[in-house]
């Protein structure tokens, strides 16, 4: 199955419970890699545009969303990243 970040995020959280917020980089990049752990074939979408604009210098407020496309593809999630734009 293809998600969306969004949906992704929210399905992690019925998963494995809410994300600590006092440790939101580690206990995500965990869960994140417990789910493509037991589900190898799934996939989540993420935009290539989106993903240079984190990193392109300008001041940004980093949502939830853009942590989990940060995580995924630091973690080298590859095969389970389908690239759009």
């Amino acid at each position: 199955m293809i998600y969306s970040l969004k949906d992704l995020f929210y399905k992690l959280e019925d998963l494995y419970g809410d994300i600590n917020p006092d440790n939101f980089d580690n206990d995500l990049t965990a869960k994140v890699i417990m789910y493509f752990t037991d589900n190898p074939s799934d996939k989540a979408r993420i935009s290539r545009s989106m993903y240079r604009r984190m990193y392109d210098g300008s001041n940004h407020t980093f949502t939830s969303i853009d942590i989990l496309m940060d995580v995924m593809v630091k973690s080298k999630l590859n095969s389970n990243i389908e690239w759009i734009d």
